[in-house]
């Protein structure tokens, strides 16, 4: 792996951890793993170019890369729908990430413990975020959604402890899954879904800065505990 990944070592690097995944063989499947993701570790900087050859990142395919991956520039990765499960956990040093144009899901725990990650940005054509996608992702300060949203998974964003606003303003409804920012302790601002009509527990709880909050008129259900300790 270069300093620079460019298309191609980019794509080779998708390809083999895809691979590694194949092996039935336990024991072999890990070592090559291991390989594998050693080989992003000890680079000055990695920064990921664009190419529409790929359509998914793959189950954990730069899981660990926690040294030097501080940057995902994908927007123009207008072919890639999905990112995979866990597929960027415990990158703890990135703190930048555009995605893709056209990716419709996130993963559950795509962006799992990314501690460094303070700039994200959603794109228009997002439906679903997974569980726990950016759990733990403690550098972030605020969040906005697009129109497109339907779902938020459990635990989605828990203790993303720097969070101080989130906006749900363009979204029309949206399930949000329990305990979805449940420890986001610094919430001040919570603006949430035009026509939202149900909270499931535990969403909010421990969101001890949050002091304003404007309920939709078409909110039909709130779960146990929703806004518990939000003191």
């Amino acid at each position: 792996v270069t300093e620079e990944l460019d298309l191609r070592s980019l794509a080779r690097l998708a390809a083999a951890c895809a691979a590694c995944h194949a092996v039935a063989h336990k024991e072999l499947r890990d070592a090559w793993l291991n390989v594998v993701q050693r080989s992003c570790h000890g680079k000055r900087y990695l920064h990921l170019l664009q190419t529409r050859a790929t359509s998914a990142w793959e189950t954990e395919t730069f899981k660990g890369c926690s040294r030097n991956l501080k940057s995902l520039l994908l927007g123009d990765l207008t072919a890639v729908t999905f990112v995979g499960h866990n597929a960027f956990r415990d990158c703890s040093a990135l703190c930048r990430c555009v995605l893709p144009t056209g990716l419709v899901t996130i993963g559950g725990g795509a962006f799992n413990r990314c501690t460094s990650l303070a700039e994200l940005t959603l794109p228009a054509t997002l439906t679903s975020i997974g569980e726990s996608a950016f759990y733990g992702c403690s550098s972030l300060t605020s969040l906005t959604f697009p129109a497109s949203l339907v779902a938020i998974d459990v635990y989605a964003f828990s203790k993303c402890s720097a969070l101080t606003n989130v906006d749900f303003s363009a979204v029309t409804d949206a399930s949000i899954g329990r305990c979805a920012f449940l420890g986001c302790e610094r919430l001040a601002k919570l603006t949430l879904p035009t026509a939202l009509s149900r909270i499931d527990e535990y969403a909010f709880a421990h969101c001890s800065a949050l002091v304003e909050l404007t309920l939709p008129t078409t909110l039909t259900s709130i779960g146990m505990c929703a806004f518990a300790d939000c003191t």
